[in-house]
């Protein structure tokens, strides 16, 4: 499995579970419940976040001819997993996923980046 499939099923993992638990994905990623109107927001960007792993699980196996989708699941790992992190940093997420997840995303986001550079050579 490409670096690129792993992360769209990472994402359309937690865009599922976002979906139809939203109370308890929350609570494992960030170690909190959601005030009101919480579960709404949380179910939107799980559909957004499913959205995402859908477009680029499509194009993962092209040859560069678009790239945008890939653009778009690095610098989305790249930013949530910065995001994660500076959660659980600053105690705002006390989840123990939390700060896997963090570096988990920054993970992917490095290595979809790195095969981005490389394919442009």
């Amino acid at each position: 499995m490409n670096i690129q499939r792993l992360s769209c099923l990472v994402e359309l993992t937690t865009g599922t579970a976002l979906m139809l638990t939203p109370g308890l994905a929350m609570t494992l990623i960030v170690g909190s419940s959601l005030p009101n109107g919480g579960n709404q927001m949380a179910q939107l960007f799980g559909a957004a976040i499913i959205c995402l792993g859908l477009s680029c699980w499509s194009n993962s196996q092209t040859s560069g001819q678009d790239v945008m989708p890939s653009i778009g699941l690095t610098t989305y790992n790249i930013l949530s997993g910065l995001l994660l992190a500076s959660f659980s940093f600053s105690g705002d997420a006390n989840a123990s996923v939390a700060l896997p997840a963090a570096l988990l995303h920054i993970a992917l986001g490095a290595a979809l980046f790195k095969r981005q550079i490389k394919g442009r050579r």
